[in-house]
């Protein structure tokens, strides 16, 4: 049989759904802008940008800051040397892992590697040094607590550190940059004590998007 509701009953039915619509929006918004320590949270996005790499069999990922999954410290330049014979367009890619989200020379690891002269897909060998402005080159700087700083860099007398470009992408709102996606590996030697060497495999990087310091890796919204 139907239950009849009063007029009484009504309106303390009516003010009790309105108390917990109240409660549930409060909530929504309060879990929507803030996290427990009253840090804003960006909305789930899939990150433009990817870079990952091991150093002998351990994993190696950017750092990240406030605990935003869109920014991991690492970010592509994107240059053109002007020559007698045209252009050669080059790309530049850093990479920082630092327990404080550090992404620049005090940070615990850099990882820097240049590559000129990029015009088709390919694999291109590194044989340059750091000491020269606009040349292919490695570098990876540890600056461990309590440790002497340590720089490695790569052969200049042989080829022994590689970075395939698989694929260009072009970038969103511009005519001139473009993204890149490939793959590097190699071994890298202690500057101050050649018997002591890393080894870099699996590398791995895709840019979509040019952000400069800012370390955004997602879409903007």
């Amino acid at each position: 049989m139907e239950k009849r509701i009063t007029p009484t009953k009504t309106k303390t039915l009516s003010m009790r759904v309105s108390s917990l619509a109240l409660a549930i929006l409060l909530l929504a918004v309060s879990s929507c802008t803030s996290d427990d320590e009253g840090t804003p949270v960006r909305e789930a996005s899939l990150p433009l940008n990817t870079f990952s790499m091991k150093i002998g069999n351990q994993e190696w990922v950017p750092g990240q800051r406030e605990q935003d999954a869109c920014s991991r410290t690492f970010s592509l330049d994107q240059s053109g040397l002007v020559r007698a014979q045209g252009e050669i367009p080059f790309y530049t890619i850093w990479a920082y892992k630092d327990p404080q989200g550090l992404a620049d020379y005090r940070s615990e690891d850099v990882l820097l590697i240049q590559f000129m002269n990029v015009t088709n897909t390919g694999t291109y060998p590194l044989t340059g040094t750091y000491k020269q402005n606009f040349d292919s080159f490695v570098i990876y700087n540890q600056n461990k607590p309590g440790e002497p700083s340590r720089r490695y860099v790569n052969r200049s007398d042989k080829a022994n550190f590689w970075v395939t470009v698989a694929a260009f992408h072009p970038i969103s709102g511009s005519v001139a940059l473009t993204g890149i996606q490939g793959t590097f590996s190699g071994t890298l030697y202690n500057e101050a004590n050649p018997l002591d060497s890393l080894v870099i495999s699996s590398g791995k990087y895709s840019f979509r998007k040019m952000h400069g310091s800012r370390f955004n890796q997602c879409e903007e919204k």
